[in-house]
């Protein structure tokens, strides 16, 4: 059997934890795609948002016209009455914190989601 040194088996593992503690886990890209993908696949909305609805500096999507406009979007697919989502699960998942979106109030007090606005001309 081998000897160790109790001390420096202690000394790697703490050196290895402090590394932890500032970087973390670093997956390889291939799971990090993987894992990207799985949300993708498993977000409703990400098709919507993904043709439907951009980033703008200073623009605000009322919850009325981002539901108003996913009804369109799912027009136009033609999704399956049976696959689409309520107003309210729209609501719910265009705000979820992955997404970033910050909500808020528009001018006129109607709320929405501030920073985003529907595509045109679609």
């Amino acid at each position: 059997a081998e000897k160790f040194d109790k001390r420096a088996v202690l000394a790697w593992m703490v050196a290895g934890h402090r590394l932890y503690r500032e970087h973390g886990l670093k997956p390889p890209e291939a799971a990090r795609m993987a894992k990207a993908s799985y949300r993708s696949d498993s977000d409703p909305l990400a098709e919507f948002f993904d043709t439907w609805v951009e980033a703008q500096e200073g623009g605000f999507v009322e919850r009325v016209e981002l539901w108003s406009a996913y009804c369109q979007w799912a027009d136009r697919v033609q999704l399956p009455h049976k696959e689409r989502l309520s107003r309210q699960r729209v609501t719910r998942l265009a705000g979820a914190e992955s997404r970033g979106l910050v909500a808020g109030r528009g001018v006129d007090g109607a709320r929405g989601w501030h920073g985003i606005r529907i595509r045109t001309g679609l």
